[in-house]
């Protein structure tokens, strides 16, 4: 098998990946006649741009005249004021780019080109003139105007890396890579901080290594990317980048000591973040093949060196890829033991115990971490978090409060709406003080989703506060309403409020109330920036549902329909609708279609071949009928409805003691809405019965 090298072709589309966004505008500068906007050019607002100081009373009042026409889009006024500016004042700089700056914007790129070489005679070392100049060269093709142009420039200023990495980007266009390697070399040489262009000098130099034409060449080459990587990492200890290049190195060489000896200095050097760990497993990971073969190549050299907390790490992490959470918990464990000061591990650690349902454990683990960290705003938000978990309210409240006293002082956290979701969370699971669960729903809502995570928290404790009485619970449920209707006054503009207000009264089987919400909502949402965003398939299905249950069900059938037209696999539509027109005795060859393909893509679901069941029911195919009927019972034999139709089926194929019983199993399932046909299909399944043990 041929060993995998990288092809010059993929080395220049990989440098070219590094300077994206370096020089905007600079490779795409192709037409000669193209609109030039001002970020293609690097160039300064007008609004940072500060008064010429030189500039005479006259020219100032030009300049300033030209301010205002701009702000009244009036382009060809304010570029004839900036000219008359420097017709004033013709020594100053300032003008002379604003002015070339539009008359670029207005398509006038001659009288660009004449402006800015009639400023270079004046002020030849003008370097962001010379850089602006090539970038124009380079739009009209003419390179090598371009590349005298960027010469010059690094010749007035030897020091700016981003003059080097503009020529960089200019021989690279050009495909002339002996250029590229001559002008990294030049720039590692001689820039002042010369951190991008040693990247790109190093991957250059490891490409040369491949294509050397003999032994000699090949030892001075690496010798070159030796001793220039050993200073780049001095030079630049705070870069990831020089260390992973180390390491990665090592690993080509199957010196598996240094690579992790590499690792380890950049864990050590960024004090063992969860964010560089990370980095490290992957760089790792696909320097050594990649996938699964890398890992455990991976594992198995981290498993012949000495272990440390760090390498424990980093097999913890791997057993969380390869989903062995046990083995993963295990390793954090042990890395706590060597080094009880590696809060990664220990955080870890927390978050595993917690997931295996040892909420107290967990808390008291993350203690030790925070006791360490007290600072720690997104320590004391993880705290809150497991506290909530572990229905330990007061605690919960404690460390988020904790947590935003801190941002108060002035430490940074990132995800603020997060900790007023989690806040909001606790205080309404407490029902202590419903004002300021809104409060802390109204800051929640700075990020979309978050009200609904509230939501869907306080209706799970209802559901659970059912279970212990049912008046407690419609209370909350009453309750819950009435802090989203005093939310929805506090915020008028925000659609997601309506949403929830309608899926609470959908909740409460108030559908046409439901509707109305819904409807408030669609407005909302068409005058947002993000329309698309809030009228996404999930709502539009509420919607459509909660029609179905309000009696409109033509209404409801068309927008079952536009979901279904605008994504065909939208499986709880092609669900729903199927089983709307089972009901109905309807399109029942369609309706057998749209289940067939909700079920293809969701194969486990009980409600879809519950659908499948009705559907061959009503077809009068009893035998199909009940066979599905039976798998929708196994997957969720706690519904009434699957319960109740598997009665009927077997009714239908004469055996009524089986449906009789299967009747009174469904009512005891709390078949509040149907209870009268289910007692009503009960009488018949006993008639039947009785009429069979007749003599």
């Amino acid at each position: 098998m041929m060993k995998s090298v990288i092809s010059k072709p993929q080395v220049l589309l990989l440098l070219l990946g590094m300077l994206t966004g370096l020089f905007s505008g600079c490779a795409s500068l192709s037409s000669t006649r193209d609109t030039v906007q001002a970020e293609d050019l690097n160039l300064q607002p007008v609004a940072t741009i500060e008064r010429p100081p030189s500039a005479s009373a006259e020219a100032m009042a030009y300049f300033s005249l030209g301010l205002n026409r701009e702000l009244e889009k009036d382009y060809p006024g304010a570029i004839e004021a900036f000219q008359q500016a420097i017709h004033k004042d013709p020594e100053n700089d300032v003008l002379y780019m604003i002015a070339s700056q539009r008359l670029l914007q207005a398509n006038r790129t001659e009288d660009a080109f004449a402006l800015l070489i009639q400023l270079l005679v004046m002020q030849p070392e003008n370097v962001t003139a010379r850089r602006w100049l090539a970038k124009l060269y380079i739009r009209e093709g003419e390179t090598g105007k371009a590349r005298e142009q960027l010469t010059l420039a690094l010749s007035y200023h030897p020091g700016a890396e981003r003059i080097y990495l503009e020529a960089i980007q200019l021989a690279l266009s050009e495909k002339d890579m002996d250029e590229v390697l001559e002008i990294a070399r030049l720039a590692n040489r001689h820039a002042d901080k010369p951190a991008k262009s040693t990247e790109i000098l190093l991957k250059l130099l490891v490409e040369e290594q491949k294509q050397a034409a003999d032994a000699k060449t090949l030892v001075d080459l690496r010798d070159e990317s030796t001793r220039i990587l050993e200073k780049a990492i001095l030079d630049f200890p705070d870069t990831e980048t020089f260390y992973l290049i180390q390491a990665e190195w090592a690993i080509t060489q199957n010196d598996w000591k240094k690579a992790l000896s590499s690792f380890a200095e950049l864990d050590q050097q960024f004090a063992g973040t969860e964010e560089v760990r990370t980095r490290i497993l992957v760089n790792a990971i696909q320097s050594s093949g990649g996938s699964a073969r890398g890992l455990r190549l991976l594992e198995k050299n981290i498993q012949a060196e000495p272990e440390t907390a760090f390498t424990l790490y980093l097999s913890g992490l791997m057993k969380e890829l390869t989903r062995q959470p046990e083995q993963a918990r295990q390793a954090y464990e042990r890395a706590v033991e060597l080094d009880p000061q590696d809060f990664e591990s220990l955080r870890k650690l927390a978050l595993l115990t917690y997931q295996t349902g040892k909420t107290h454990q967990a808390s008291k683990l993350l203690e030790k971490v925070i006791t360490q960290n007290p600072d720690d705003p997104q320590l004391l938000l993880l705290a809150g978090q497991l506290a909530l978990g572990g229905e330990d309210y007061p605690r919960a409240l404690s460390y988020l409060q904790q947590c935003l006293l801190r941002v108060r002082q002035g430490a940074e956290i990132e995800d603020l709406p997060l900790v007023y979701t989690q806040l909001a969370m606790t205080l309404m699971a407490t029902q202590s003080d419903p004002q300021k669960a809104v409060d802390a729903m109204l800051e929640a809502a700075a990020s979309p989703g978050n009200l609904e995570w509230i939501w869907q928290y306080s209706v799970r404790e209802i559901m659970l506060e059912e279970e212990k009485s049912s008046v407690r619970a419609k209370e909350m449920e009453t309750e819950l309403l009435h802090i989203l209707e005093d939310l929805s006054d506090r915020l008028p503009k925000n659609p997601e409020v309506e949403w929830l207000i309608g899926r609470n009264h959908a909740l409460q089987k108030n559908y046409q109330d439901a509707v109305k919400a819904y409807a408030r909502y669609t407005k909302l949402a068409e005058n947002t920036p993000r329309a698309d965003f809030w009228l996404n398939e999930g709502y539009l299905f509420d919607v459509a549902a909660a029609y179905e249950r309000a009696g409109e069900i033509e209404t409801s059938i068309e927008m079952f329909q536009d979901i279904i037209a605008k994504n065909p696999n939208h499986h709880p539509s092609l669900n729903y609708l199927a089983y709307m027109w089972a009901e109905k005795k309807e399109n029942l060859d369609q309706a057998l279609a749209y289940t067939k393909r909700a079920i293809k893509l969701d194969p486990e679901n009980g409600s879809y071949i519950d659908t499948l069941g009705w559907i061959y029911y009503q077809q009068e195919n009893f035998k199909a009928a009940y066979r599905e009927l039976k798998k929708s019972a196994e997957l969720i034999p706690d519904e009434s409805v699957v319960v109740e139709h598997l009665g009927d089926v077997l009714m239908k194929l004469s055996r009524p003691w089986e449906a009789m019983g299967y009747y009174r199993i469904a009512l005891l399932l709390d078949a509040a809405e149907r209870s009268e046909t289910v007692q009503n299909s009960l009488r018949k399944a006993e008639i039947a019965v009785s009429n069979q043990l007749k003599p």
